[in-house]
């Protein structure tokens, strides 16, 4: 293992510690309030803001404005979201679930881009941007945010009352990138999702640590997944560090981890 592989596994281990998980939601409730209450207070700036999110008309537009508008935005290589909003879009779904929002960008692409959507619920640590994303929203459009960890026991619970007996159309991961927390995010909400429904994760590339990008346990667990289910990648590059998306359709039947 690399030296640097092996700092951004120690710095990512720090980063999951509840006394660090504690001040860094206290500090992004911070810096999200006051642009949260400009918006939400600011008449001009949301009728400024809307009309300018309504000439977007493409995918890269979309990532731009969320660049612009929601800090990092949307962190996602345009051919690859493209290629995946096409794949999920044609499968209707209602109800659709993204792990790991953080500022919302990606979550703002399944809002435009998925013409069927109804129901958005977005699961982070600290969702930002959130009145920008009830904003944008259409009026047939719910959506739900959850600042919590995604695979704490309350969070689940909370969906699951939410759901009401309602199953995941779409099931986005995107969150904890360490093997263990990505897995957890699987096998907690997998019950969730309908037969047949669609399950992504981000990152599904392998990265060497030497770049900023950084995979973590996701690509290991993506390849334990393929055995047990029908599968799609949208990967702009197969040498790239990172990114790539990785789409099975669930199946109840399967058990990839009956043992565990």
């Amino acid at each position: 293992m690399s030296l640097s592989k092996a700092l951004n596994e120690r710095l990512t281990e720090l980063k999951f510690h509840p006394a660090v998980l504690a001040v860094r939601q206290i500090k992004k409730r911070f810096a999200d309030s006051g642009p949260a209450l400009r918006l939400k207070f600011n008449g001009q700036k949301r009728d400024e803001i809307l009309g300018e999110y309504k000439r977007k008309s493409s995918v890269q537009d979309v990532i731009d404005f969320t660049k612009q508008h929601m800090g990092t935005g949307s962190c996602q290589i345009e051919t690859e979201i493209s290629s995946a909003l096409d794949y999920i879009a044609a499968s209707a779904p209602k109800t659709v679930v993204e792990i790991g929002t953080l500022n919302g960008g990606t979550s703002l692409l399944f809002g435009r881009f998925l013409p069927t959507m109804e129901t958005m619920i977005c699961i982070d640590l600290h969702v930002k941007n959130k009145e920008m994303l009830k904003l944008l929203a259409t009026p047939k459009q719910q959506w739900m945010f959850y600042d919590m960890p995604s695979y704490a026991d309350d969070t689940v619970k909370r969906v699951e009352k939410f759901l009401n007996g309602r199953q995941i159309d779409t099931l986005f991961i995107d969150g904890d990138h360490r093997y263990e927390g990505v897995k957890q995010d699987f096998l907690c909400y997998r019950h969730f999702v309908r037969e047949g429904g669609i399950v992504l994760f981000h990152d599904i590339c392998e990265s060497s640590g030497n770049t900023s990008a950084w995979a973590g346990g996701v690509p290991r667990l993506w390849r334990e997944l393929l055995p047990f289910y029908e599968h799609k990648e949208f990967i702009r590059n197969r040498s790239q560090e990172g990114f790539g998306i990785g789409a099975l359709k669930y199946a109840k039947a399967a058990e990839p981890f009956k043992s565990t």
